[in-house]
């Protein structure tokens, strides 16, 4: 009995996770920039601390800039003119992500959608798009301008696996314990029908 019921718990959350699965791909792009300008100081130990602190500012001001909202607005006219896709500031923010590390001065662009091809379309473009809008304030304060240092590619893969397994477990696991709630109900009615007679 209690193999029987893990095995029809087994195959019904086997169904589950798959009825239930949703992919999703992720595409990534990159930004590359150039080391800040520091004033100069004689000691190189304290230069090269004062220039990862000045990256690493440099870099979350940049993250702070690519959600803001401005930027999103005319990031979406951007969107929408080359691409075709329309998309509202809500989904922009909940699709796109970022991660720099001050060391390497890049920053990461992960696009998140059911669509690949719209993942991909949607960081390219945020990449292409805040490389020119962060050229342009660069451009005012003499820095160096950023460059798109990697572009996606339309990804084959989802990054998401169907929960089968797991529901699968979890149905074995179900059955398992109604066959054991069944079986202790079936000794239950069977003592007191004894203790009646």
């Amino acid at each position: 009995m209690f193999i029987a019921l893990a095995i029809v718990g087994s195959g019904v959350g086997y169904w589950i996770g798959k009825v239930s699965y949703q992919p999703y791909y992720i595409a990534t792009s990159q930004i590359t920039f150039h080391p800040e300008h520091i004033k100069k100081v004689k000691n190189k130990a304290d230069r090269k601390s004062n220039q990862v602190i000045a990256n690493a500012s440099a870099l979350g001001v940049h993250r702070v800039q690519a959600i803001d909202n401005n930027t999103l607005k005319l990031m979406i006219k951007y969107v929408a003119s080359k691409t075709g896709y329309k998309v509202t500031q809500q989904q922009m923010k909940n699709m796109l992500t970022f991660e720099g590390s001050p060391d390497s001065l890049i920053m990461i662009i992960h696009a998140r959608s059911a669509d690949p091809k719209f993942a991909t379309a949607i960081t390219n473009s945020m990449a292409t798009f805040f490389q020119k809008r962060v050229q342009v304030y660069n451009r005012s304060l003499k820095h160096a301008y950023p460059t798109v240092s990697e572009l996606a590619t339309v990804p084959a893969v989802p990054a998401n696996r169907p929960n089968t397994t797991k529901y699968a477990a979890y149905g074995a696991i179900s059955g398992m314990l109604v066959g054991m709630i069944g079986m202790l109900i079936i000794k239950r009615n069977k003592y007191f029908s004894k203790l009646e007679r």
